[in-house]
């Protein structure tokens, strides 16, 4: 008999947490009302505008760990996230793209690939 080795008990109790914090969730949420639904499904929309202010470091940490928890198919996390802050990644980035699509990285934002 194969005896387990510590990432897998590690990977095994972190999903039996995961499943009781959702179990947990689930049972003070049971359902959604028709806001939150149009909020988060019927009507929302990608974003095609921004402000010209900037992002802080804590607004991408929050954002980050928001989204790398995110549901992915098998579980396999294949999402990869680059920030692309400097003046020199940007034009970087710019040489990489379409030129309808550079507009960002020659502005004076932050990009996320």
């Amino acid at each position: 008999m194969k005896k387990k080795s510590n990432f897998d008990a590690n990977l095994g109790a972190a999903r039996k947490f995961a499943q009781g914090d959702v179990l947990e969730l689930r049972s003070q949420i049971t359902a959604l009302d028709q806001k939150s639904i149009d909020l988060i499904l019927t009507r929302a929309r990608s974003h095609y505008a921004w402000k010209n202010e900037p992002v802080s470091d804590e607004q991408i940490g929050r954002m980050y760990d928001i989204v790398k928890m995110g549901s992915t198919s098998m579980n396999g996390c294949p999402a990869r996230f680059v920030f692309v802050r400097s003046d020199e990644g940007r034009k970087k980035l710019a040489k990489s793209l379409k030129p309808a699509k550079s507009y960002g990285c020659t502005a004076n934002c932050d990009c996320c690939i």
